[in-house]
């Protein structure tokens, strides 16, 4: 029941650059201690008269100050601490300057905070996750017993060093900080602000939930990282070319196939944990039919799980067939009409087998079937488009064909893994419920002898069936689970409200992260 390869998003994996088109350097071996971010609450300085500065700092002015653009600069070349040191800097500026102007109520929330939280805490999460070989970084630890009905948070990991305990923390607040600001301000302006402004930022809250699903997912926390991509999703799908302020219609297609791949990455990653929590069971429990309920419980949503990470990795590839066939000059029709006929039925939710076991659905093995007919109809596009666009093509354009094909290969790996990791609770289902049966001890099953001994029919002394299952399910104790991460605070950070990175994306709150811009 080997678990789905742990990989980073294919547009971070494959197309990850800076905002100039230029590859990030790679990750340090080691990482300088990261700072802790100004605290939110700055001495007011006593001015002459009680007079205060007219004009407080915007949401604009914090995106285009100096010390941002550098900071989204260093960040870019992996250069983590500078990055935080000067957005420290100006963070505690801006409250400050905030605070003169307006006074101390409602400082931590204002509007020209919203884009230094969001670089604060995306920075700092980079900075973790690249220190960490990526979120997926795993560690081995002994298996463990989950209840599938609590969220599917199913993995006990060790809690992570204090440092990095308290730097996740830091990073979620300041990302939470930054969602809470934008929230509002969209809000407020629900009927006065202009319609370039408010796609703007709705378009950086949903940057802003895509950073906090990055974090949930490395957390465990697989609910929360499915309801922040969710979000985040739906905002680019309803934004996808619509015009810019410039009349432009934007392309966001990158951006969209960068969070599918994520959510389907959290649905698999959520099906694996759940499949190593039920091969952990050893079946010793005081209450065999509330141990039998939850491993129903567990097998069913691993299954479902499963299915939907299956869809989301396929409409992904789908997205990506698009962007193919673009830099082909072609249709993207030309790639995706290949499977096109009757439509599929929705991934069954509910119910197992009549042996008790988890099966994957209809839609998600047509969804595989589709993904393998788009892989040969992109090929063979590619071969075909090639030779007539040669002169234009080459060079950029055909390094990200050639990454495109690579990639929706590697989803197809993703999938086919899934799939086995799957057929393996499904088989060892059918174990345990023979097994049951044995144990129970049925009447039809079972001759009595004269000293008053049992023999079970077929199977042996149902004490050794149940031993030896026992024995099967804890062959290994040892897995390899997702490490869980702590959240932490930071300067002017609040309560309110609540990370596989792929390519080009417009960062939130200005653009500043590790993704390149492609808009």
């Amino acid at each position: 029941m080997a678990a789905p390869p742990s990989k980073q998003s294919p547009s971070n994996q494959k197309m990850h650059g800076s905002d100039d088109g230029t590859r990030a350097t790679p990750p340090k071996e080691a990482r300088p201690a990261l700072k802790d971010p100004p605290p939110s609450s700055v001495s007011r300085p006593a001015t002459a008269g009680g007079a205060t500065q007219a004009d407080p700092p915007t949401y604009d002015s914090s995106e285009s100050s100096e010390r941002c653009l550098l900071a989204r600069q260093l960040l870019n070349k992996d250069d983590f601490e500078t990055a935080l040191s000067l957005v420290e800097e100006q963070l505690a500026e801006t409250t400050e300057a905030v605070r003169s102007a307006l006074g101390p109520e409602g400082a931590d929330l204002h509007e020209a905070l919203a884009p230094l939280h969001y670089l604060y805490g995306t920075t700092l999460l980079y900075s973790l996750e690249e220190a960490r070989g990526d979120a997926g970084a795993a560690c081995v630890v002994a298996g463990g017993v989950a209840d599938a009905s609590a969220n599917a948070e199913t993995s006990a990991p060790p809690a992570a060093g204090d440092q990095d305990a308290e730097d996740i923390q830091i990073a979620w607040e300041n990302l939470d900080a930054a969602r809470a600001i934008v929230e509002a301000m969209l809000l407020a302006g629900e009927e006065t602000l202009a319609p370039a402004r408010a796609a703007k930022l709705r378009l950086d809250l949903a940057q802003i939930h895509l950073r906090e699903g990055d974090l949930q997912r490395t957390n465990g926390n697989y609910t929360s990282a499915v309801g922040d991509y969710s979000r985040c999703l739906e905002i680019l799908q309803e934004h996808n070319r619509t015009p810019d302020e410039k009349g432009t219609p934007r392309n966001l297609d990158r951006k969209i196939a960068d969070t599918q791949f994520n959510l389907g990455l959290t649905y698999l990653t959520s099906s694996s944990d759940l499949q190593k929590a039920l091969a952990g069971r050893t079946g010793k429990t005081e209450d065999p039919a509330s141990e039998a309920r939850k491993k129903k419980e567990a097998e069913t949503l691993a299954r479902d799980h499963c299915e939907r990470g299956v869809l989301q990795q396929v409409d992904c590839a789908g997205t990506f067939c698009g962007i193919l066939a673009g830099l082909c000059g072609a249709d993207p029709e030309t790639v995706l009409s290949a499977t096109r006929g009757g439509g599929s039925p929705g991934p069954k939710t509910t119910g197992l087998d009549d042996g008790g076991a988890p099966l994957l659905s209809e839609a998600a093995t047509a969804a595989s079937r589709r993904l393998e007919a788009w892989r040969t109809a992109a090929a063979a596009l590619v071969g075909d488009r090639f030779p007539e666009v040669a002169p234009s093509f080459g060079g950029e354009d055909h390094r990200k064909v050639l990454d495109l094909l690579q990639l929706l290969d590697e989803i197809q790996e993703t999938i086919d893994e899934a799939e086995r990791s799957l057929e393996g609770v499904r088989q060892a289902a059918e174990i345990r419920v023979r097994a049951q049966e044995a144990a129970e001890g049925k009447a039809s099953e079972e001759q009595k002898h004269a000293d008053g001994s049992t023999t079970t029919i077929g199977f042996g002394p149902a004490t050794a069936v149940a031993a030896t299952v026992a024995s099967g399910a804890s062959a290994k104790p040892v897995m390899v689970v997702k490490k869980k991460k702590k959240k932490r605070t930071g300067a002017g950070a609040t309560e309110d409200g609540s990370p596989g990175k792929p390519a080009a994306e417009n960062e939130a709150s200005g653009g500043g992260g590790k993704r390149a811009r492609t808009d």
